[in-house]
């Protein structure tokens, strides 16, 4: 039983805590064999060489018995993001005024009528990055698998390709042991196939990138032969090797032209008979 009004604070409490407890009981320890506790009720006085040097010390802010007040509201800020619109028209059924723009919403808003991917922003879309790529499943391939990888496991923001591939040229260990690459380029599409056109193409992709060749096998076109390749090639000390008409597949011209040729033969002796 307590009689005083604090004391009965304490025992509901006790009380409270008891219903979470089958069975207890309750024992009195002696003075004398609660040392400890004895010395931390009475810290200012306690003069015991054993507890001097290293009493734990717990500040509490408040009773046990004192009742939290619970606040019901939180108030966040974000920043404005891609969704905002979208989901404005897909609740409200608002629009921008500029026709343009209200019609770039409605295109994009019918892609996320259904509840199929959960569509995220930043920061949230670091912790996709971290999880995907770095984390224990995570096997540091390229941006492009990523983002596949993250729309199957149902997220998605609109670039979503684009930021995995930064962070992929970001990821240190990415960087440090992807392949190097030791091969040329082995094609690229050219408006024009001139002399310039394949000078830059050269400097670009072979000299910048792995040094001085010793030598180089073209064909015979014309953007090979010109003065202009032939001084660049001396330039930087770089022998050419034409390939002959012998070896079609070294020679792009001479391989075209005897397609077009077969091509015709088949189309006008189709159904004769012999070689």
């Amino acid at each position: 039983m307590a009689k005083h009004p604090r004391m009965i604070l304490y025992l509901d409490k006790v009380q409270e805590l008891l219903k979470a407890f089958r069975t207890f009981t309750i024992q009195q320890v002696p003075r004398a064999e609660n040392a400890h506790a004895d010395a931390l009720a009475s810290l200012g006085s306690a003069l015991d060489t054993q507890f001097r040097r290293y009493i734990p010390v717990e500040h509490l802010d408040r009773p046990s018995i004192e009742e939290i007040e619970l606040i019901n509201t939180m108030q966040i800020d974000e920043d404005p993001s891609w969704q905002d619109l979208i989901i404005d028209y897909l609740t409200n059924g608002n629009l921008p005024t500029d026709k343009f723009e209200a019609r770039k919403v409605q295109q994009k808003a019918a892609r996320y009528s259904g509840p199929h991917l959960t569509c995220i922003k930043y920061p949230q879309t670091l912790e996709v990055f971290c999880i995907i790529h770095d984390g224990e499943c995570g096997n540091h391939s390229g941006g492009r698998s990523r983002a596949h990888k993250a729309l199957n496991i149902g997220y998605f923001w609109p670039t979503m390709r684009h930021d995995f591939a930064e962070y992929v040229k970001k990821c240190d260990s990415c960087q440090r042991y992807k392949p190097i690459p030791n091969l040329p380029a082995k094609a690229e599409a050219l408006s024009s196939t001139k002399e310039a056109d394949v000078e830059r193409f050269i400097w670009r992709n072979i000299l910048c990138q792995f040094g001085c060749p010793q030598s180089l096998v073209t064909d015979n076109g014309s953007q090979f032969i010109g003065k202009q390749i032939i001084a660049f090639f001396g330039k930087y000390k770089i022998k050419q090797h034409l390939s002959t008409p012998r070896y079609p597949q070294g020679k792009g011209q001479a391989e075209a032209s005897n397609k077009v040729i077969l091509d015709c033969l088949k189309k006008r002796l189709e159904g004769v008979e012999g070689n």
